[in-house]
């Protein structure tokens, strides 16, 4: 991914930059290349990040503290193929903020955070616009929510936005007991820790403990 900053040079002019990612070269500075050193900020104070016309390409909005606010559009970022990911958590943290996000798309690997905030004043969309080159989806989306879950989703169909929720599928102090009804496993209740002994439970690949056996 490339990367993009605001601030202010040591005279006091307010600047955007942008660095172009070139992989195992580093990152090099292409601000002038497009255009972005003709812009007059003052007093800038956060970048945020935002599909702002839903054509696929990130775009840019730089709050400042003396000036309009300043939107930048994204007029080629979509030449590629691309993936807009949109996520739910559950009850407790509906924002999925703090969720970890990884896409695999072919030889490609990127990486995000969804934060809480982007700088001062300023917090980007919590919806993420994963480019995948000349793949059309992705392979992996690979999700780490806050609570632990780890989420693979396969195959996902890119050049649209995919929403989605977080699995329930949270540790738990307490074993919990499910039941075949001839269709899916039901959840029936936790079980208390001495409970397992009354009802036995499985140890391993065909092999189950009998029911109110005292060994370890």
């Amino acid at each position: 991914m490339d990367l993009a900053a605001v601030g202010e040079t040591t005279d006091g002019r307010g600047e955007v930059r942008l660095f172009r990612n070139l992989g195992p070269d580093g990152f090099r500075d292409v601000s002038a290349e497009v255009g972005l050193d003709k812009i007059t900020l003052k007093d800038p104070r956060a970048i945020l990040t935002a599909d702002y016309d839903n054509d696929g390409a990130t775009d840019l909005l730089i709050t400042q503290s003396h000036g309009p606010v300043v939107l930048l559009r994204n007029e080629g970022g979509n030449k590629n193929h691309w993936l807009r990911l949109a996520f739910r958590g559950l009850n407790d943290n509906r924002s999925a903020i703090g969720t970890k996000v990884e896409v695999f798309a072919g030889g490609n690997r990127q990486k995000w955070e969804i934060a809480g905030s982007s700088g001062y004043l300023g917090q980007s969309s919590t919806v993420i616009t994963a480019g995948l080159g000349d793949s059309t989806q992705a392979d992996i989306v690979r999700m780490l929510w806050p609570t632990g879950v780890l989420q693979d989703e396969i195959e996902v169909a890119g050049d649209k936005q995919q929403e989605f929720i977080e699995i329930d599928r949270r540790g738990s102090s307490c074993p919990t007991l499910f039941v075949w009804d001839g269709t899916k496993y039901r959840l029936i209740a936790d079980v208390l820790g001495p409970g397992c002994w009354g009802i036995g439970w499985l140890q391993g690949n065909e092999i189950f403990r009998d029911p109110r056996s005292t060994s370890r």
